[in-house]
Parts: C-alpha cells; sequence; structure tokens
C-alpha cells in the first residue's frame, strides 16, 4: 500500500504545474491559519490556484506543498 506523500509525488512527478508565487504564498497562509483554527481536523481540500489539493491534515498538506513547490 502506497503512503500519502508517495501518491502525492507520484501524481506531479512527470509534470509539475506552474502555480504563480503569488497563489503558493496565498495558500501557505491560509494552510497555516486554518491549521490553527482547526487543529485536528481530517480529510482537508485546498485551492492553489488551478489545483484542488487534499490531503489527511493540514499539517502534512503544508509539508507537502512546502517540499514539492517550494524546494524544487
Amino acid at each position: 500500500m502506497k503512503g500519502i506523500s508517495e501518491t502525492f509525488f507520484e501524481i506531479f512527478r512527470k509534470t509539475v504545474p506552474v502555480i504563480p508565487k503569488r497563489d503558493l504564498f496565498i495558500t501557505l497562509i491560509k494552510l497555516a491559519f486554518l491549521k490553527r483554527i482547526f487543529p485536528g481536523k481530517n480529510n482537508v481540500n485546498i485551492r492553489m490556484g488551478n489545483l484542488q489539493i487534499c490531503g489527511p491534515d493540514y499539517d502534512l498538506l503544508s509539508f507537502l506543498i512546502k517540499e514539492k513547490f517550494v524546494k524544487e
């Protein structure tokens, strides 16, 4: 069984969509804000530019977005 991060990276392995820095910044701020309001919320969705991204919680989703879109 694949882990969540493996599935996330598999989806974006071939082509990483170009996300404007402004949209990426706004999404990370939204995640930080929502993470503090709903600390234990599961199965979260957030829109980043033209993408709808789903994840198990705000912490992991924030980490995966930073790992894939900021560090690369």
